[in-house]
């Protein structure tokens, strides 16, 4: 019997594979993300008449309710990750 905390040799290759291909997801997922981002900027320049920091804090809460709100889960299924419906 293997002590608690140590996996086989196949269960490690199972574990890096499934982190290979979340970082194959991620990876795919990023222009879309980079696309959100500067969509959000553009909301907030159009408000505030001027530049607007991609880390100002209502970007983030526009990206993170986009992303939050299902187009996370479109932008899974459409790069080949967990279907819309599933989520």
């Amino acid at each position: 019997m293997q002590p608690l905390g140590f996996w086989s040799a196949k269960r490690s290759l199972e574990l890096l594979n499934d982190m290979n291909d979340a970082s194959e997801l991620i990876r795919a997922e990023i222009t879309d993300l980079k696309a959100i981002v500067q969509a959000a900027c553009a909301v907030e320049q159009a408000k505030r008449g001027g530049p607007v920091d991609p880390h100002d804090t209502a970007v983030q809460v526009r990206v993170a309710d986009m992303i939050l709100g299902g187009l996370g889960a479109h932008l899974r299924a459409l790069h080949g990750g967990i279907a819309a419906d599933a989520v």
